[in-house]
Formats: structure tokens, C-alpha cells, sequence
């Protein structure tokens, strides 16, 4: 029966082929069901309530913002690239400014020299080497955990920070350099996509708030419905009436009586005790004694046992 538990009433009732017996079960189960996908409803729309209260509003925030400094730093790149004949925007390192690319990238390669990473330690900087195209330049030295070589990394400051990791070529940093800088656009792009994503998972998440349980109804009518079931079964009892207990005493019966020393009454615990049929030794004593015979048929009775 779906790990339902019957009571006598119902089984006597499903033997008798009551319908309602069958009906019940199916309404219980139906309800059990119901109540499953109502849960998931209930917790689906906690989760998209809390979504809309601290997890959009916290990624918008943090996508806005972070959108807002690209696009300063993508103005302030823009304003301070004053490219040569040969397309290079000066670079300011170690306090001279090159307007040469070879030049710039040798001072580079000097820079990274001159940055010494302490003994006993991993790492040195960052350390202030210069400008470029309107951001400020640090560099940094640590050992690599692969091969423990000293490696350099060089971070290009606005109001936010592009790192490039540096090599030993002299024009090939200065690629990555420009690489790093030319992606800005693009970064904020991507920041416009995922604001815009996020605005559409807040229109779906307000619209699935609104949206009411699917099976709503469906779970009313059945609860009621087997509400009504359970009072034509009579089941609010916990026993079916046949089987309640007749073995009690009815209110003005007199108690059992118990005569001393007999076996009559069971003093087993559980069972009924049963009224002696023999009158008690008071009643005997309070009883009128017997008629005396006449003085003849007394005699008689001698003589008749002599």
C-alpha cells in the first residue's frame, strides 16, 4: 500500500470492497506527489528571491564598475598614443624618454637586470620603471616554481592593471606590450555582453517569481476531497467501534467481589477479575440461623442413627 499504514476500519472496509478505502490510498498518493513538486516550486523561487536581492545586483555592480575603468583607461591610452613615422609612442623608462622602439626595448631588458631578487626570498618589486602611453609601468621579478629561473612581469597601471609577462627579446615585449593595450575595446565588449546577460537572468527570474504552482488547484481539490473521504470512512477514530473494549466496568456496576484464599479470582495482571458464586463468609454470619426441629423428629433422628 506505498508504506501506508491501515487501520482495522480501513482493512475491514478494503475487504468489504469499499471503493473509498482505494480511493483514499490514490488521493494519498497523488497529495505525496504534489507536495514533491511543490517543495521544489517553493525552493526554486527562495533560490531566484535571493538571486534578485544579492547575486545580480552584486555581479551588475562589479560588471558596471569594472566596465567604467576600461573605458577610462581606453580614453586615457587613446589620448596619450602620439605614434612616431614609424608608428612607435614614446616610452618613458628609468626617468629618460626613448622615442625609438629598439631603444625603449633595450631599456627594458636593462630594467629587468637591474631588478635583483633579495637572497632567501622569491621574488622582488614591484618596482616603478617608467610610463607608457599614459599608464604607469612596475615591474616585478620572481623565481619560477617549474625551473626556479627569475622571471619578469610587467604591469601597466590606469584605473585598472594589464600584466604582460616579459621575455628576452627586445621588440617581442614591446608586442605583447601594445597586444595587451589594443584588447581594452574588446574587454569592454565582453563586460557590456555580460551586463546585458545578467539583465535578461533578472527579467526570467522576476517573470518565474510571478508565475503561480502549476499544480495549485489540482493539490487543493485533492486535499479536500480526501478530507471528505476520511469522514465518510469514519476514520478520525482510532479503532473501529466493533472492536472497542466491553470488558470495562459500566459506571454504578458493583465491584468484583474477591474471596480470600480461593483460586476463583485471576490476580494475573490484564485480565478481568471474576465474582465469586460463593457467599462470602459476612453474609453467612449476617443470615437468620436455620429453624430448630421439633423435639420428636429430633429424637427420631437419634434413634434412627443409633
Amino acid at each position: 500500500m506505498d508504506e501506508t499504514a491501515l487501520s482495522f476500519a480501513e482493512i475491514k472496509a478494503l475487504c468489504a470492497g469499499n471503493p473509498l478505502v482505494k480511493e483514499k490510498t490514490d488521493l494519498e498518493l497523488d497529495i505525496r506527489k504534489l507536495r514533491v513538486l511543490q517543495s521544489d516550486y517553493k525552493s526554486q523561487h527562495y533560490k531566484l528571491e535571493d538571486n534578485l536581492l544579492k547575486h545580480y545586483p552584486r555581479s551588475i555592480k562589479s560588471y558596471e564598475s569594472s566596465k567604467a575603468r576600461l573605458e577610462s583607461d581606453a580614453k586615457l591610452v587613446q589620448e596619450n598614443t602620439k605614434p612616431n613615422d614609424k608608428g612607435f609612442s614614446p616610452m618613458q623608462v628609468g626617468g629618460k624618454l626613448y622615442t625609438e622602439k629598439e631603444d625603449a626595448g633595450k631599456a627594458l631588458l636593462m630594467a629587468c637586470k637591474r631588478l635583483k631578487i633579495p637572497k632567501g626570498q622569491n621574488g622582488a618589486g614591484p618596482e616603478s620603471i617608467g610610463q607608457y602611453r599614459g599608464l604607469e609601468l612596475e615591474l616585478t621579478a620572481y623565481k619560477s616554481f617549474l625551473n626556479n629561473a627569475t622571471e619578469y612581469e610587467l604591469a601597466l597601471k590606469g584605473a585598472m592593471t594589464y600584466r604582460v609577462k616579459l621575455g628576452g627579446d627586445v621588440f617581442g615585449n614591446l608586442t605583447r606590450i601594445n597586444n595587451e593595450l589594443a584588447d581594452i575595446p574588446a574587454r569592454i565588449e565582453n563586460h557590456q555582453a555580460e551586463l546585458d546577460d545578467l539583465q535578461k537572468q533578472v527579467a526570467a527570474a522576476k517573470a518565474e517569481l510571478a508565475r503561480p504552482f502549476a499544480y495549485e488547484a489540482e493539490l487543493e481539490q485533492k486535499v479536500a476531497r480526501l478530507a471528505e473521504v476520511d469522514t465518510e470512512l469514519d476514520l478520525d477514530k482510532d479503532d473501529d467501534p466493533e472492536l472497542m473494549d466491553d470488558d470495562e466496568p459500566d459506571e454504578g456496576d458493583p465491584p468484583d467481589l474477591k474471596v480470600a484464599g480461593r483460586d476463583a479470582v485471576d490476580d494475573k495482571p490484564g485480565k478481568k477479575h471474576v465474582a465469586s458464586t460463593m457467599p462470602s463468609i459476612l453474609a453467612q454470619l449476617k443470615s437468620p440461623p436455620p429453624a430448630s426441629p421439633p423435639p420428636g423428629r429430633a429424637k427420631a433422628a437419634t434413634d434412627i442413627s443409633i
